[in-house]
């Protein structure tokens, strides 16, 4: 299921959080057990901080074994490009997400994380990778909100 709750319900502050979905939502994406790496198009403004949610779910068939999610900003597309680590899941045992019947401790039926990030960069292309031992098919949304510090 895609995402029901948005991560800027829960932001703080004054006004509304930027929110351009066509940009800041990437929604429905289709993963398989090759790596991969997902990005948003170039957002403008430029963010600096804010928050980031993740989220994979309808896994398909036997299931997948996720060994890393790493997410980044990046400055510009052209080179010289700064790229920033804002989050790395890279679990010493890797986490099975299986279809149906998940065992609490052993394996889930959705990876979801959300989190903040502040960065010394004015950030346009948020990007998501992910890596997976073995499995199937899975689907993963993504989406980006700032708070404060438009660059």
């Amino acid at each position: 299921m895609t995402f029901t709750n948005r991560i800027y319900g829960f932001i703080q502050g004054f006004g509304t959080p930027l929110l351009q979905d066509s940009v800041c939502l990437v929604a429905g994406t289709s993963l398989t057990a090759a790596a991969a790496v997902t990005s948003t198009p170039a957002i403008t403004p430029a963010l600096e901080s804010g928050y980031m949610r993740v989220k994979i779910y309808g896994i398909g068939g036997s299931g997948l074994t996720l060994i890393r999610l790493a997410c980044f900003a990046q400055d510009k597309l052209s080179s010289p490009v700064n790229v920033v680590c804002i989050y790395d899941f890279n679990p010493t045992t890797a986490l099975p997400l299986v279809a149906s019947s998940p065992t609490l401790g052993t394996n889930v039926t959705q990876f979801d994380a959300s989190f903040p990030f502040q960065i010394d960069i004015a950030a346009t292309i948020f990007s998501v990778q992910t890596t997976f031992a073995t499995g199937t098919t899975a689907s993963m949304d993504f989406e980006v909100a700032a708070v404060t510090g438009l660059a």
